[in-house]
């Protein structure tokens, strides 16, 4: 299966997620997630890896902390 490039709307649209179900909405993906988005299905409409998705947590999280000190 050949390997497909990130859909550059990813980082240039904030409402786009890579999902024909959501039609393509962040917005209508975050709705049908009362409970919050799983990591698995943030992965796959962000187009990133699981390793990937950790460490832009890890990093959000950490500049969370700095900034309440």
């Amino acid at each position: 299966m050949p390997i497909r490039s990130k859909d550059s709307r990813i980082e240039s649209d904030k409402d786009f997620v890579f999902s024909k179900k959501f039609n393509n909405s962040m917005k209508l993906l975050i709705k049908n997630y009362p409970n919050g988005v799983p990591d698995k299905v943030i992965c796959k409409v962000l187009q990133i890896s699981l390793d990937d998705f950790k460490k832009l947590y890890n990093n959000a999280i950490s500049k969370l902390r700095d900034s309440v000190k």
